[in-house]
């Protein structure tokens, strides 16, 4: 087989310096050439087969080597299980094959043909089942084992011949695929898609890092999704309002999923989550009792625990909620509300596999306590806390929000995030960030914040600056909050941490 190897690269090399088209790693050239080899695959077309049952383990592999049958002769082909399929009920396609460059490529094909167990490894034709659904992309992969690379183009197609890459154990094509999805620019159209594609392809390592960014993607698309049950001041505001509207309702149902089950979702509270669920179902269903069925998958994806107690009451009566799953959901939502620490700790415990709907989001906005004041100038007082659990639990791309307040007609909200040092040092930062647009188009401002201190038993002051808030430029941001390390900020003996609290007072005063 080196020998062969070495004999392919040969020609190979000849073959690069007669062309510009193929690389020296390329093995294109010989791609479904019989003359460079020396196998025949051939697929076995089966529309009852299920290629995503296929355990791909290499002592277990449940492919038929089998010599080579000639289509002529009214045979027919008899699986490992001893099921009989007739020749002229499953379509057949032959690939030649070189058992060099495919045993190279994958481990899987360097045991079908090096033997290990493989019943009739040495035979000329090997049968290989497939559905009709993966014939395409077989060829894909096979090509890619040649010319390393791929020539698709849709994100349906890189996810299904990375799945198909994964069966067949071909790592390089997989990775390729991975990167081919990366660098592809995501916008809604591409994120639903890339969730409807691997929403039944048992999505793992890697791959679930690209829906993963299809999700954040999803997320900060819909923001908060605020057009829900909001009151927009402006046309721009209305118009902005449609647009996301219609494009959650075209929300495939895996996308839905993802969005709704990601802890990430930033909703003031989870009534918003809901009274969007409920939106949905009635734009994609038809009667009650195809809603009910609806809400019977979904509605498991709502944290209702953490809606208030009498809108929780109100549920009861939605017909959409009808079914038992969906009351029994919104009655253990109540129990749970007046539960004691202990019982809540076993429920969370019970439900740990069904979509943490007993875990609060991160995305929740956090309370704020205001005071604004009009004379003698026109200024916003906010007291706010946090925790150091929630700053540990911190994503690195996570944030936490605290509600909204107006001054000066303008709506300002605080959030406090990770932020990276030079030398990968966590720090905490805290923005003040313009929401929506300003009546007045250009804001000058001026932000003092303090934290409480332990020792000290007041408050300390720890970050003056002066802004000018605008469309174009919405953000203040102090990107060293405490002064120290976030591994610093956790000890137990931390300054800033009171009753396991961290306490932070601000000023926002508008210059005129």
């Amino acid at each position: 087989m080196d020998d062969n190897y070495r004999e392919l690269a040969a020609e190979g090399e000849e073959y690069d310096h007669a062309s510009s088209f193929e690389p020296v790693s390329s093995f294109g050239f010989a791609y479904n050439d019989p003359r460079w080899s020396d196998r025949e695959l051939r697929l076995i077309v089966r529309s009852d087969f299920s290629g995503a049952s296929l355990d791909t383990s290499i002592s277990r592999i449940d492919i038929k080597c089998a010599v080579h049958v000639d289509p002529d002769e009214e045979e027919d082909f008899v699986d490992d299980d001893g099921n009989i399929y007739d020749q002229f009920d499953v379509e057949t396609v032959k690939i030649p094959v070189n058992s060099v460059i495919l045993a190279k490529e994958s481990p899987f094909f360097r045991s079908l043909f090096g033997g290990n167990g493989f019943r009739d490894c040495n035979s000329h034709t090997v049968d290989i089942h497939i559905n009709p659904e993966e014939r395409c992309t077989f060829h894909a992969m096979i090509e890619c084992m040649y010319t390393n690379s791929v020539s698709l183009t849709e994100v349906e197609e890189f996810i299904s011949l990375w799945g198909l890459a994964e069966r067949f154990l071909v790592h390089n094509c997989s990775q390729l695929c991975l990167r081919r999805l990366r660098d592809m620019p995501l916008d809604l159209d591409q994120a639903i898609r890339i969730h409807e594609a691997a929403y039944n392809s048992n999505p793992s390592g890697e791959l679930r890092s690209v829906i993963e960014a299809s999700t954040h993607f999803l997320i900060r698309h819909f923001k908060k999704l605020s057009f829900v049950n909001s009151k927009p001041t402006s046309k721009h505001s209305r118009e902005s309002n449609k647009e996301l509207l219609r494009d959650f309702v075209s929300l495939a149902q895996s996308a839905l999923r993802a969005l709704l089950a990601s802890d990430d979702l930033e909703v003031e509270r989870e009534e918003i989550a809901f009274y969007a669920l409920i939106l949905w179902v009635k734009e994609n269903t038809f009667s009650v009792a195809e809603s009910q069925l609806m809400m019977t998958q979904l509605a498991p994806l709502i944290r209702f625990p953490f809606m208030k107690p009498d809108v929780l009451s109100g549920l009861l009566e939605y017909p959409e909620l009808a079914s038992p799953t969906c009351q029994e959901l919104v009655i253990q939502a109540l129990k749970f509300r007046t539960a004691s620490e202990d019982m809540k700790h076993k429920l969370r415990g019970d439900g740990a596999g069904h979509h943490r709907r007993f875990e609060k989001r991160s995305g929740y906005l956090r309370p704020v306590n205001c005071l604004v004041l009009e004379q003698p100038k026109k200024q916003a007082v906010v007291h706010f806390d946090t925790s150091p659990a929630e700053l540990e639990a911190l994503q690195p791309s996570g944030h936490l929000t605290f509600e909204g307040f107006r001054v000066a007609g303008s709506v300002f909200a605080f959030q406090i995030h990770h932020v990276f040092t030079a030398s990968t040092r966590k720090k905490v930062g805290l923005d003040l960030r313009l929401c929506g647009s300003s009546p007045a188009g250009r804001i000058q401002a001026e932000l003092n914040i303090s934290v409480w201190s332990v020792p000290l038993m007041m408050f300390v002051h720890r970050f003056h600056a002066k802004h000018t808030f605008q469309v174009d430029n919405p953000l203040l941001r102090c990107a060293d909050l405490f002064g120290k390390d976030l591994a610093e900020l956790l000890a137990e003996k931390s300054q800033w941490v009171c009753d396991g609290r961290i306490f932070l007072h601000a000023e926002l005063s508008i210059r005129s």
